[in-house]
């Protein structure tokens, strides 16, 4: 393992910890690749690329590393806009619970919410809608969402938000049971 540390051969030591992420490396080598180097490297590509796969044993690692951890909002909440798009409900839920520095359920004017609806993945959509504290309006970016579920077919996600938009408008109690 050290050698591999050490060769400048193998890969760019900066590049190391988000090549073993993005590879499925298991658990145990990025935990001494951190041992290694910082946790938050390149801003916190590496918490980025762990979401992007859906590795949610290791967003929770980068998160919970006593050194230089990447904050769970980091990049203004491109973490989670990056679980969203990828469909990772758990790692979307993890995120926003976390306790220290926790993205906005609505961050970026609600991109997240945009980007599950586009995507077609009515579970995050679900989850953000119903998220207790800063939930996204169903009409954020003038209605970008209830739009991009239109416009590429998405029929549970368009219903979803549509039904939830005019909740809002109406006043209505807008919990989705």
């Amino acid at each position: 393992m050290r050698l591999l540390f050490e060769s400048n051969l193998l890969i760019d030591r900066d590049q190391l910890l988000i090549q073993a992420v993005s590879e499925g490396r298991r658990l145990d080598v990025i935990r001494n690749i951190l041992l290694e180097y910082a946790a938050d490297c390149q801003d916190g590509q590496a918490l980025v690329t762990a979401a992007m796969y859906g590795h949610l044993d290791v967003v929770h690692l980068l998160l919970e590393w006593p050194e230089y951890a990447p904050r769970a909002d980091c990049r203004d909440g491109e973490t989670l806009v990056t679980a969203a798009m990828y469909g990772h409900l758990d790692v979307v839920h993890l995120l926003l619970e976390w306790p220290e520095y926790a993205p906005r359920a609505d961050c970026r004017d609600g991109e997240t919410l945009v980007t599950a609806a586009m995507y077609g993945h009515l579970d995050v959509v679900h989850l953000l809608l119903e998220w207790p504290e800063h939930a996204p309006r169903a009409d954020c970016q003038y209605g970008e969402a209830l739009f991009s579920a239109i416009e590429l077919g998405h029929p549970d996600v368009k219903g979803v938000t549509w039904m939830w938009s005019a909740c809002s408008s109406s006043g209505q109690n807008t919990r989705l049971e």
